[in-house]
Protein backbone atom coordinates (compact mmCIF):
# COMPACT_ATOMS: atom_id res chain seq x y z
CA UNK A 1 0.00 0.00 0.00
CA UNK A 2 2.90 2.16 0.36
CA UNK A 3 3.67 4.87 -2.64
CA UNK A 4 -0.17 5.67 -2.70
CA UNK A 5 -0.20 9.58 -3.32
CA UNK A 6 1.61 11.01 -0.07
CA UNK A 7 0.26 9.30 2.61
CA UNK A 8 2.54 6.57 3.97
CA UNK A 9 -0.62 3.85 4.80
CA UNK A 10 1.68 1.32 5.83
CA UNK A 11 3.63 3.68 7.92
CA UNK A 12 0.85 4.94 9.40
CA UNK A 13 -0.41 1.51 10.77
CA UNK A 14 3.48 0.87 11.99
CA UNK A 15 3.23 4.01 14.11
CA UNK A 16 0.08 2.77 15.44
CA UNK A 17 1.53 -0.36 16.43
CA UNK A 18 4.42 1.25 17.82
CA UNK A 19 3.05 3.71 19.80
CA UNK A 20 0.74 1.17 21.42
CA UNK A 21 3.78 -0.91 22.47
CA UNK A 22 5.23 2.37 23.98
CA UNK A 23 2.10 2.39 25.90
CA UNK A 24 2.38 -1.37 27.01
CA UNK A 25 6.52 -0.72 27.97
CA UNK A 26 5.62 2.45 29.89
CA UNK A 27 2.84 0.82 31.62
CA UNK A 28 4.98 -2.80 32.26
CA UNK A 29 7.32 -0.44 33.48
CA UNK A 30 5.06 1.40 36.10
CA UNK A 31 3.92 -1.93 37.42
CA UNK A 32 7.46 -3.22 38.56
CA UNK A 33 8.29 0.53 39.72
CA UNK A 34 5.08 0.50 42.17
CA UNK A 35 6.12 -3.11 43.57
CA UNK A 36 9.29 -1.49 44.06
CA UNK A 37 8.03 2.01 45.60
CA UNK A 38 5.84 -0.13 47.61
CA UNK A 39 8.89 -1.65 49.25
CA UNK A 40 10.52 1.32 49.59
CA UNK A 41 7.11 3.04 51.31
CA UNK A 42 6.83 0.50 54.01
CA UNK A 43 10.46 0.66 54.91
CA UNK A 44 10.88 4.38 54.70
CA UNK A 45 11.35 6.56 57.91
CA UNK A 46 12.27 9.91 58.00
CA UNK A 47 11.60 13.42 57.56
CA UNK A 48 12.11 12.64 53.27
CA UNK A 49 9.26 9.79 53.04
CA UNK A 50 6.49 12.03 52.78
CA UNK A 51 8.21 14.13 49.89
CA UNK A 52 8.76 10.64 48.42
CA UNK A 53 5.49 9.44 48.59
CA UNK A 54 4.08 13.03 47.36
CA UNK A 55 6.81 12.65 44.39
CA UNK A 56 5.48 9.07 43.83
CA UNK A 57 2.15 9.99 43.43
CA UNK A 58 2.54 12.84 41.07
CA UNK A 59 4.65 10.55 38.76
CA UNK A 60 2.02 7.63 39.07
CA UNK A 61 -0.84 10.27 37.62
CA UNK A 62 1.52 11.91 34.67
CA UNK A 63 2.81 8.17 33.98
CA UNK A 64 -1.26 6.62 33.92
CA UNK A 65 -1.74 9.70 31.34
CA UNK A 66 1.01 9.01 29.21
CA UNK A 67 -0.01 5.88 28.40
CA UNK A 68 -3.33 7.10 27.90
CA UNK A 69 -2.02 9.79 25.31
CA UNK A 70 0.01 7.53 23.52
CA UNK A 71 -3.24 4.53 23.13
CA UNK A 72 -5.38 7.69 21.95
CA UNK A 73 -2.47 9.07 19.43
CA UNK A 74 -2.37 5.24 18.00
CA UNK A 75 -6.15 5.29 17.89
CA UNK A 76 -6.13 9.25 15.64
CA UNK A 77 -3.50 7.87 13.26
CA UNK A 78 -5.76 4.63 12.36
CA UNK A 79 -8.71 6.99 12.25
CA UNK A 80 -6.81 9.06 9.65
CA UNK A 81 -5.71 6.12 8.33
CA UNK A 82 -9.03 5.24 7.40
CA UNK A 83 -9.96 9.04 6.05
CA UNK A 84 -7.00 8.90 3.77
CA UNK A 85 -7.73 5.49 2.31
CA UNK A 86 -11.32 6.64 1.84
CA UNK A 87 -10.09 9.74 0.28
CA UNK A 88 -7.63 8.08 -1.75
CA UNK A 89 -10.26 5.43 -3.19
CA UNK A 90 -12.72 7.82 -3.91
CA UNK A 91 -10.03 9.66 -6.12
CA UNK A 92 -8.85 6.27 -8.41
CA UNK A 93 -12.78 5.57 -8.44
CA UNK A 94 -13.47 9.10 -9.76
CA UNK A 95 -10.65 9.09 -12.09
CA UNK A 96 -11.42 5.62 -13.44
CA UNK A 97 -15.59 6.98 -13.81
CA UNK A 98 -14.10 9.94 -15.78
CA UNK A 99 -11.67 7.46 -17.91
CA UNK A 100 -14.61 4.70 -18.63
CA UNK A 101 -16.94 7.80 -19.50
CA UNK A 102 -14.28 9.32 -22.13
CA UNK A 103 -13.05 6.28 -23.57
CA UNK A 104 -17.33 4.78 -23.96
CA UNK A 105 -18.71 8.15 -24.61
CA UNK A 106 -18.04 7.44 -28.74
CA UNK A 107 -19.76 4.26 -28.44
CA UNK A 108 -23.62 4.32 -29.07
CA UNK A 109 -25.50 2.32 -25.91
CA UNK A 110 -22.41 2.28 -24.26
CA UNK A 111 -21.60 5.04 -22.66
CA UNK A 112 -24.06 4.83 -19.29
CA UNK A 113 -22.30 1.44 -18.68
CA UNK A 114 -21.49 1.48 -14.77
CA UNK A 115 -17.61 1.63 -13.55
CA UNK A 116 -17.69 -0.90 -10.18
CA UNK A 117 -17.80 1.08 -7.27
CA UNK A 118 -15.88 0.88 -4.09
CA UNK A 119 -17.14 0.60 -0.65
CA UNK A 120 -16.12 3.33 1.81
CA UNK A 121 -13.69 1.74 4.84
CA UNK A 122 -15.81 2.38 8.10
CA UNK A 123 -13.87 0.05 10.68
CA UNK A 124 -11.26 1.53 12.38
CA UNK A 125 -7.87 -0.37 12.82
CA UNK A 126 -7.45 -0.87 16.24
CA UNK A 127 -4.61 -1.80 18.74
CA UNK A 128 -2.44 -3.36 19.80
CA UNK A 129 -2.36 -5.16 15.98
CA UNK A 130 -3.87 -2.19 13.78
CA UNK A 131 -4.55 -4.58 10.55
CA UNK A 132 -5.75 -2.79 7.56
CA UNK A 133 -9.74 -3.22 7.93
CA UNK A 134 -9.47 -2.26 3.92
CA UNK A 135 -7.50 -1.71 0.37
CA UNK A 136 -6.84 0.73 -2.24
CA UNK A 137 -9.32 0.93 -4.78
CA UNK A 138 -8.37 -1.04 -7.93
CA UNK A 139 -10.35 -0.52 -11.16
CA UNK A 140 -10.79 -4.20 -12.54
CA UNK A 141 -13.43 -2.51 -15.39
CA UNK A 142 -10.29 -2.10 -18.20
Amino acid sequence: MAGAGCFNFDGVLTLCRELWAAADELNNVMRQRDSDAGVALKQWQGPHADTFKTGLEADEIDETRLVRLLRSAADDWAQAWVYAMNDENRARHDKAVDGADSMLEWLPGFSDRPVTGYTSITAVPSGPDFEATGELYINTES
